[in-house]
């Protein structure tokens, strides 16, 4: 009797544990998904012509360079950025 309700037991932990894996599973690939849709949406690919210098990293950048003083310049960057979004926007802004 202990034998069945302890695999009784098991079998539901393991049923639970993959229930919250597969659900841990939707909710990161739909985050996934959505961030990359949402960058798409909002981020404007395209700079004027006349510039011809791109500024691209994180609040380092943003802060330190004026893109107002260089005239030919082009600030994108962004504060709290990580390392691949800077090179996802350069890679966007080139194709």
């Amino acid at each position: 009797m202990n034998l069945f309700i302890s695999s009784f037991k098991m079998k539901k932990f393991i049923k639970r544990g993959i229930v919250f894996l597969l659900l841990t599973l939707i909710v990161l690939l739909s985050l996934g998904i959505s961030s990359v849709l949402i960058t798409q949406q909002t981020f404007n690919y395209s700079i004027c012509e006349d510039k011809n210098i791109l500024i691209v990293g994180n609040s380092h950048t943003e802060c330190g360079i004026n893109d107002k003083v260089l005239k030919r310049s082009t600030n994108l960057s962004k504060s709290a950025s990580s390392f691949f979004l800077p090179l996802y926007q350069t890679k966007e802004l080139f194709k």
